[in-house]
């Protein structure tokens, strides 16, 4: 839950929302230890998409952004996801080898099934929500954020440094051949 804390708090996704999706996920295969971590970036990847995830989005009609500047809530870009047909192979374009089957196992469980456990999670006297706070309280919590945060960023970072990078290593390795051959 550390991974995704901080960056569904970004993105307006409640503990309760966060953690119904994770179980959502671990409950359709995903194994509980990267369900947090494929989460984030799939959120990162929607809110900051280059490359691959550009490219299939714009292709699949995808925009997970409103007129206000805002990312639609997750039930909403399930329900988007769905309308335009996004497959398991989509969910690898869009999401990564990481996030993909993670998301794809969201988005056959569906929005339904997201909200409804939201509203069991929220109807436990906010128990997950206690439990969330806890964890994150103190140097330990403060910690995690700053890890999330960090690796949030490199995930942004690497993503927009990708097409440069492969360039300079094509390049490289042309070189390579070059002394070589």
């Amino acid at each position: 839950f550390g991974y995704i804390g901080p960056i569904a708090t970004g993105f307006g996704i409640s503990i309760e929302q966060a953690s119904a999706a994770l179980a959502i996920m671990r409950d359709r295969g995903i194994a509980a230890e990267t369900t947090g971590r494929a989460l984030r970036e799939a959120l990162a990847n929607m809110a900051n998409p280059v490359g691959q995830t550009a490219e299939a989005m714009k292709e699949l009609g995808i925009q997970t952004f409103m007129l206000n500047g805002k990312m639609m809530e997750l039930p909403r870009i399930l329900d988007l996801l769905r309308a335009h047909g996004v497959t398991a192979a989509d969910s690898l374009r869009l999401f990564g080898n990481a996030a993909g089957p993670a998301m794809h196992a969201l988005l056959s469980a569906g929005s339904d099934a997201l909200v409804n456990l939201t509203a069991d999670f929220k109807g436990a006297d906010g128990a997950a929500k206690a439990m969330a706070e806890a964890l994150m309280r103190g140097l330990p919590g403060a910690v995690e954020q700053l890890r999330g945060s960090v690796e949030t960023a490199r995930i942004v970072l690497s993503k927009a440094l990708e097409p440069a990078i492969l360039s300079v290593i094509g390049k490289l390795k042309g070189m390579a051949d070059l002394l070589s051959g």
